[in-house]
């Protein structure tokens, strides 16, 4: 899948896994400009290349073929064809980007065009699986509509599908047969025979690490944005870089605007501007007024906001995309005496409307923290994780902290981590977590084993900001391709 930015770190790892012996490659472009850099490029002649604007193109010229849709809900279905639609952030979101408040469905089309839209998609990518026979297919993320369909029919079809995700822990990364857990990392803790004594050790120097420190040393994107954003640059270089984005942004709406294309480059430059100073207008003023300082003297459960929109909740979480909701029920699980403390993520700051916030805090035991405070200290303090896939999960597991998920993720199977799969029967998890939590350091120190053993170093969220040259000859992309040999062949 070869998708914005992120394609120059895909043709990168294709030609590392052509050095290492695969011979033919197939792919699926997203974005003319991602089209464009793998027309020209000469490293590799790809077999056949679907792009997705053109199938787009002309689909409300497409007669729908009602047997065939219902023929495929009943093949490939999960469990039928409506996830495929709202998982798409830019079908049932109408993004990019809607970034004030929660996510609120708000399809761009009929059904009738909807289903003219799947159409487009899905028999072209049928025809090229049939055609090409690939072995696997490597995602960045499965969060289109045509992503969707072909990874449920290369499921099908005995076809590996190897999706990326993060290890969180400093930049470790791995392919999974799953867009929603890992499976490597699944398959070792339920086998731990299989693990390296080497990985054993490490992973309690990690643990004891991370007690120490507070930090699992994460290459997330947050981090990086602000490496290569954030320096301490002169006022001029940064006028200059604001009106060389907003250059490109215009260039690319008046060049693409009649698309239909996934990503912020495609957004209209007006209305660029206008986030932009919305969000600024919002920094000046301020949430102070609305912030809460944690009290460890009080029992409280902390629920970590996610960024919005994204998979981790469109996919893993898709019955909770509306936090405002979620927040409300979980609230009124919660103890009579307990608190429920609230903390938006770094990246969400001042994108949401400040009427978002003062809707929680109608909920009487809410209290909402700066973005600014860390949150190892409110793990630390707090009695309770409540999160749908959330990294607090993650780290609240090194403090020996019980954890509810309500999504999709790899470490809930972890046994201390219980998973909400109906939302009426929350108040009995929370109940069941505060009163007999057990933690078992054996058990975690073999999942923290089987995540190092299942991944290997490479700078996902930094490297796609390098020209590609830089990115094809980073060490971490060898080894990436190593890995994802190594599991193709595994049986």
């Amino acid at each position: 899948m070869l998708q914005g930015d992120y394609a120059k770190l895909a043709h990168a790892i294709a030609i590392s896994l052509k050095n290492q012996g695969v011979d033919d490659f197939c792919g699926y472009i997203f974005t003319p400009h991602t089209k464009k850099f793998i027309e020209e490029q000469n490293d590799i002649k790809y077999t056949k290349l679907l792009i997705d604007h053109e199938l787009h193109k002309d689909f409300e010229n497409i007669q729908i073929d009602y047997e065939y849709i219902k023929k495929f809900e009943m093949e490939y279905g999960n469990p039928n064809i409506w996830p495929f639609f709202y998982g798409d952030r830019h079908l049932s979101l109408s993004t990019p980007p809607k970034d004030e408040t929660t996510m609120d469905l708000d399809f761009l089309f009929g059904y009738d065009s909807l289903l003219r839209i799947f159409l487009s998609r899905a028999k072209p990518i049928k025809e090229m699986l049939d055609s090409q026979k690939p072995d696997f297919i490597l995602f960045f993320t499965v969060g289109t509509i045509a992503h969707k369909i072909l990874f449920h029919l290369a499921k099908k079809r005995g076809i590996k599908t190897f999706v990326i995700h993060e290890g969180r822990m400093g930049k470790r990364v791995t392919v999974s047969e799953n867009y929603s857990t890992i499976t490597g990392v699944e398959e070792l803790f339920k086998n731990p025979q299989n693990l390296k004594e080497e990985n054993i050790i490490k992973a309690k120097e990690i643990i004891k690490n991370f007690r120490e420190t507070e930090s699992l040393q994460l290459e997330f994107y947050t981090q990086t944005e602000a490496k290569y954003i954030n320096k301490k640059i002169n006022l001029l270089k940064k006028i200059f870089n604001s009106i060389n984005w907003l250059l490109k942004l215009t260039k690319n709406y008046f060049q693409n605007k009649k698309l239909f294309l996934y990503g912020v480059t495609s957004l209209n430059p007006l209305l660029f501007i206008w986030y932009q100073l919305r969000k600024k207008a919002r920094k000046l003023i301020g949430f102070e007024n609305l912030y809460e300082k944690p009290n460890k003297n009080e029992r409280y459960a902390f629920y970590p906001l996610h960024t919005e929109p994204e998979q981790a909740i469109l996919d893993y979480a898709p019955m909770y995309i509306n936090q405002t909701a979620l927040i409300e029920q979980i609230a009124r699980s919660l103890p009579i005496d307990m608190k429920l403390y609230i903390k938006d993520h770094p990246t969400m700051a001042f994108k949401r409307k400040k009427s978002f916030y003062k809707k929680l805090l109608h909920i009487p035991n809410v209290k909402i923290i700066d973005h600014r405070t860390k949150s190892f200290d409110l793990i630390k303090d707090s009695s309770l994780i409540i999160t749908t896939t959330s990294t607090a999960g993650w780290e609240a597991l090194f403090l020996k902290k019980p954890v509810i998920t309500l999504g999709n993720v790899y470490y809930n199977i972890f046994p201390s981590v219980k998973k909400c799969t109906e939302i009426e029967k929350l108040y009995e998890l929370v109940k069941e977590q505060m009163e007999n939590f057990e933690f078992d350091d054996e058990s975690f120190t073999k999942l923290v084993a089987s995540v190092l053993q299942d991944t290997v170093d490479m700078n996902l969220n930094s490297l796609w900001f390098e020209d590609f040259e830089t990115i094809k000859n980073d060490p971490g992309i060898k080894d990436f391709s190593r890995l994802i040999l190594e599991k193709s062949k595994k049986k």
